[in-house]
């Protein structure tokens, strides 16, 4: 079983037999009434909810995408959309595509990068492009685990919010997303180009979609530190690893929001579904013609056959290893399906069954480089990206 796996299926069973895990962080939560108006002070259009179309921020976000489709140069031309999945160490794949393609010298400029998990760690270099490519191969073979986490004593766990001090964590994103890469970012925004980092609000159980680029790009003294910890937020396995909390303001008083994985809310997002693109793209006299749209999943799609021990952990583990691989399939199943209503090219990879190596811990660099240089072959050689998931294969 994976080990980030076992500890939170650990917890929760000990969280359910203790029926709370103690105090933990003390909170100053938004009263629910104002939850869906609340907002990083001086930022309030640069992150919105999703995806219930009744949702304000739902609204927010598709009108932020038709303006974009308005008036930025890459939507004059066909633009080039790329989804990052979660998926841990297995990042490394996305790495070693993303690196592969550029060998092979066909990666394209994306228009429009979103991350969740590993996926927003990997989504900043996906942006930025070639010019960072040694930079995201460093990170994705070299880190291990230690560098990442330290694990607390079961007590102090149990009566805290998480099994594993991020401190590591924390101190490598720091390091990695330097301030001149953000300024960077927030060039690539000025463009016209978006990258989009997916956290989950566990408060209101909503993904919660941060336009990164926009915050980048404004002239907020706080701009470098909120990029990094949405990125923090974003990696944060819900249990594991420790949530991170947002200062907000609602009705004029200040508040926190919890966030936790982007993946605890969805494992793959693109574009919003409620864009009619059709309609928007006919009255602006724009073709979708060559319009592509790339999803890399930075995990297996296949079952794996374990023999599953007779214990709580062991079960629970299992079940939630499902619950996550079955949530992936469905998030690309509904992305191809967009694509396919709005006439995109759709092209998805992810990690083949051939690729059998195993790990020994929960960031193994062995493994990892082992990972990204079999994803770099494949993809310098030009990737074989997969038109059509498999279900819909003979459909």
């Amino acid at each position: 079983m994976h080990g980030a796996t076992r500890t939170m299926a650990l917890l929760l069973a000990f969280c359910a037999a203790l029926v709370s895990c103690g105090p933990g962080y003390k909170r100053n939560p938004v009263p629910p009434e104002l939850a869906y108006e609340a907002h990083v002070p001086g930022l309030e259009f640069d992150r919105v909810l999703g995806p219930q179309r009744a949702h304000m921020g739902a609204e927010l976000r598709r009108a932020e995408f038709i303006e974009d489709l308005r008036t930025s140069d890459h939507f004059k031309v066909p633009p080039t959309f790329l989804s990052l999945s979660g998926g841990g160490q297995h990042g490394a794949f996305g790495a070693g595509l993303l690196y592969g393609w550029t060998e092979h010298g066909s990666r394209p400029e994306f228009s429009y990068v979103t991350g969740i998990s590993t996926g927003a760690l990997l989504a900043p270099f996906a942006f930025l492009g070639p010019e960072y490519d040694e930079r995201m191969r460093e990170v994705y073979t070299t880190i291990e685990t230690k560098d990442l986490v330290r694990r607390r004593g079961l007590l102090r766990a149990l009566l805290g919010d998480a099994m594993l001090n991020t401190k590591g964590l924390r101190e490598a994103i720091q390091r990695i997303y330097t301030d001149e890469m953000i300024d960077e970012i927030g060039r690539q925004h000025d463009r016209g180009r978006r990258l989009i980092i997916g956290t989950t609000n566990l408060d209101l159980m909503l993904p919660v979609y941060w336009g990164a680029s926009a915050i980048a790009n404004s002239d907020s003294p706080d701009r470098y530190e909120l990029v990094r910890k949405i990125l923090l937020a974003s990696a944060s396995i819900p249990v594991a690893f420790p949530p991170v909390y947002f200062t907000v303001t609602a009705g004029g008083e200040l508040y926190d929001e919890m966030h936790v994985d982007g993946g605890a809310a969805n494992q793959l997002f693109a574009y919003p579904s409620m864009v009619d693109m059709d309609a928007e793209l006919e009255e602006l006299g724009i073709s979708v013609e060559g319009w592509r749209l790339f999803v890399i999943r930075n995990a297996f799609m296949q079952p794996e056959y374990e023999q599953v021990a007779p214990n709580l952990g062991a079960i629970a583990g299992r079940s939630i290893s499902s619950m996550i691989r079955t949530q992936g399939i469905g998030d690309i199943y509904q992305i191809f399906l967009l694509a396919q209503r709005d006439g995109l090219e759709f092209n998805l990879a992810f990690i083949p069954p051939e690729f059998n190596e195993e790990w020994d811990e929960d960031f193994d660099p062995d493994y990892m480089t082992h990972l990204f240089e079999f994803a770099r072959a494949r993809a310098s050689g030009g990737y074989p990206w997969m038109g059509v998931p498999e279900r819909y294969r003979d459909n």
